[in-house]
């Protein structure tokens, strides 16, 4: 698949009328998975001051800060690790060992404290 082109395709036609399902979780009873950067703890909410990038759920103002987790280690691969770096790129994708290497995968678990969220 050599010089395969991997750019998105548009939203179908009626993308803008159709209902989002929503799914709660119990985050009482569900651990989360989360991908972060091996120096940082498990639980570290980033703010473009710390890391001098502004994501796109990032505060405005920097007025809170966003943590990352998933139910599934490939929703964290995808979000944290893969993101938009290969948009316009042609296969082979490749992500470099010494790049993996300064990441960590931690189980978050919820014991007190938290409501369900969306």
């Amino acid at each position: 698949m050599t010089g395969t082109n991997l750019a998105p395709s548009l939203p179908p036609a009626d993308f803008a009328t159709r209902v989002l399902p929503i799914k709660l979780l119990d985050v009482r009873q569900h651990a989360l998975l989360r991908i972060h950067n091996g120096h940082r703890d498990p639980v570290f909410y980033n703010t473009a001051v710390v890391s001098g990038t502004v994501f796109r759920f990032d505060a405005p103002a920097g007025e809170y800060g966003v943590l990352y987790a998933a139910e599934a280690f490939d929703t964290c691969m995808a979000e944290t690790v893969v993101r938009d770096r290969f948009e316009e790129m042609l296969l082979p994708l490749v992500l470099t060992e010494s790049e993996l290497v300064q990441k960590a995968v931690s189980a978050l678990v919820f014991t007190e404290g938290v409501n369900n969220f969306v």
